[in-house]
């Protein structure tokens, strides 16, 4: 007995347009995956002053600033400051020097829970320990997250001499 396949000469349209949809919603439905949840971004800025207040703050600060962009509320549990001998350092994670910031901003305690669309504020107080660590190592503020996703990183810039435009 002789088995023979037979393939039609024509190809349906419609099982094309069909395949290409199904292929499409496959797609979306993995990117969608990819980004849900929590997804952390943000920005430090060195040399900020406070305005403002009682008592006159005369600190000069790294503001660190970290948005939930994502459509998932997140906790953040921590800040850090870790700064790397080079990038390879960075991406095995070995820091030569970690240091925990004390977060005492009564809007944000710690832990803080961060919903999707806010927004969390830190600051860390600019020392010429922390310009000189800025200038020498890869310096990051990390935020730790409640989220199986590693830790925000967030670099901070070498910082110039001039500290803040009131000093």
């Amino acid at each position: 007995m002789e088995l023979t396949l037979n393939f039609v000469d024509e190809i349906d349209p419609v099982a094309i347009y069909a395949a290409i949809v199904a292929t499409a919603i496959l797609v979306w439905e993995v990117i969608k995956w990819f980004r849900s949840g929590p997804r952390l971004t943000g920005r430090t800025q060195p040399n900020t002053i406070v305005v403002g207040g009682f008592p006159e703050d005369k600190d000069t600060y790294v503001f660190v600033e970290v948005r939930n962009v994502g459509d998932r509320r997140t906790t953040i549990k921590g800040v850090y400051l870790i700064g790397y001998e080079s990038f390879w350092h960075l991406l095995r994670r070995r820091g030569k020097f970690n240091a925990m910031v004390v977060h005492e901003d009564p809007a944000y305690p710690l832990p803080f829970v961060l919903e999707d669309g806010r927004v969390f504020h830190s600051k860390l107080t600019q020392t010429d320990e922390i310009v000189e660590l800025s200038r020498s190592l890869k310096l990051f503020v990390v935020v730790g997250d409640s989220s199986n996703r590693r830790d925000l990183h967030l670099r901070v810039k070498p910082i110039r001499e001039d500290k803040a435009q009131g000093d």
